[in-house]
């Protein structure tokens, strides 16, 4: 076969191929695509804490809300909300929750699966277990936190309080539990 003949076949394949390539490229943009289910918004994080958990993580004291802020609305959902006892430092506890999506407003579930990849390499972080979600554990000599992710939602804990880390860790673990459940399932 002479060169000739072998560059006529190239681009007779080649032509085709790249003709197909640049129609999937322009498909994507043009059509709906199929994504994985995902959260739209997220709930308002102090209403989403039990009482329960709340009188374990404060007891003997009465908590308050320190700082609160829900922005339900937007590219990045999110609500936390952080309570104290009053004249004490020592013992807090922070919620945050956060729905990611790309730039074609469409579940972004690597996002998390990667934010999530990056906590399991911090000093003292261990995978939690016995959550109805993706989520790790990161101990320190003051406070536990506990980020748990399911689609394209983050729900992160922070329990900062005197006392044993086993307590720390159960407080922290009961306060997941009653934002996922109020986050439901994604659709």
């Amino acid at each position: 076969m002479s060169a000739r003949s072998r560059v006529r076949r190239l681009v007779g394949l080649g032509l085709p191929l790249l003709a197909i390539a640049g129609g999937l490229v322009v498909a994507r943009y043009l059509l709906p695509s199929s994504s994985a289910p995902g959260y739209a918004g997220v709930p308002n994080t102090c209403e989403a804490v039990s009482e329960q958990a709340l009188r374990k993580a404060f007891e003997p004291g009465d908590a308050e809300i320190h700082d609160e802020r829900h922005d339900a609305e937007g590219q990045r959902p999110s609500s936390k909300c952080q309570w104290r006892v009053r004249g004490e430092q020592r013992t807090r506890l922070h919620v945050e929750m956060a729905v990611e999506f790309d730039r074609e407003t469409r579940p972004d579930t690597t996002y998390v699966d990667d934010f999530l990849d990056y906590l399991e390499l911090e000093p003292g972080a261990a995978s939690a277990p016995d959550l109805d979600a993706r989520a790790v554990l990161i101990r320190s000599p003051r406070d536990v936190q506990l980020v748990a992710a399911r689609a394209n939602m983050t729900v992160a804990v922070r329990y900062t309080a005197p006392g044993p880390a086993p307590h720390l860790e159960a407080v922290a673990h009961q306060v997941a539990e009653d934002l996922l459940a109020t986050a439901g399932r994604p659709e």
